[in-house]
């Protein structure tokens, strides 16, 4: 894997600043897919022209149009399978996303507290090779601080705009100044014991990993910095 690129770029999480080169790489490459047959979802091309994101991809994806189609495509089928997925009847037989209820009961804060306990419907990986979606190419965000050693990171979602524009109350503004916002696929965050949907749903999907060893940071696909200065 490339080593991640992580430009300094003066960009706020809360900012949506205009980047033509991104947007005018992703306009082009959403109309060649369109006359190909194949739609692309409008926020997940949103987010894609998202400078901060764009520039963080490393050279191997941003600038390979074949790479750069495989992330846009497999994250947009996703996110179009998200509202069905949730209204369905959970299955136990791997016909649909979601499968068993599953209790978390154990893991503690950095502070030592006890983590409250959660339940949520697992994850079924096999049922996206069913339906054509590459989880390896599927990308999920999570705000967090930076670190050169595995540390948990058990919350994610595949909505980008939820961790740059939200989670006001859930980080603290001292905290928020020194963030980063990993980028990961779906894959990458199954190998943790497996995954179950989580309660904080927003425009995409949440996901808490079931297993509580720690994710190294250095494995991220890339790593958008909060750079305030």
């Amino acid at each position: 894997m490339d080593q991640i690129n992580n430009p300094l770029l003066n960009i706020r999480f809360d900012e949506d600043p205009i980047d033509s080169v991104a947007e005018e790489k992703i306009n082009r490459l959403v109309s060649r897919l369109a006359e190909e047959g194949v739609e692309i979802d409008a926020k997940v091309a949103e987010y894609f022209k998202d400078p901060a994101f764009f520039n963080s991809l490393p050279a191997s994806i941003r600038d390979d149009e074949n790479a750069l189609s495989s992330y846009l495509q497999n994250s947009s089928k996703f996110d179009d399978i998200v509202s069905p997925e949730r209204n369905r009847a959970p299955s136990k037989e791997g016909k649909g996303l979601l499968g068993v209820s599953v209790v978390i009961s154990d893991g503690v804060h950095a502070d030592g507290r006890q983590r409250r306990v959660e339940e949520g419907y697992m994850v079924q990986p096999d049922y996206l090779s069913k339906i054509d979606i590459d989880p390896t190419k599927v990308l999920v965000f999570r705000v967090t601080q930076p670190s050169d050693i595995p540390k948990p990171e058990y919350y994610w979602t595949t909505d980008l705009f939820e961790t740059k524009r939200g989670l006001q109350r859930e980080i603290r503004p001292e905290h928020r100044q020194t963030s980063v916002i990993l980028v990961s696929s779906l894959d990458a965050i199954l190998k943790n014991g497996g995954l179950i949907q989580d309660v904080n749903d927003d425009n995409g999907m949440s996901f808490r990993q079931i297993g509580i060893k720690g994710f190294d940071q250095k494995n991220c696909v890339a790593i958008i910095k909060n750079n305030n200065e």
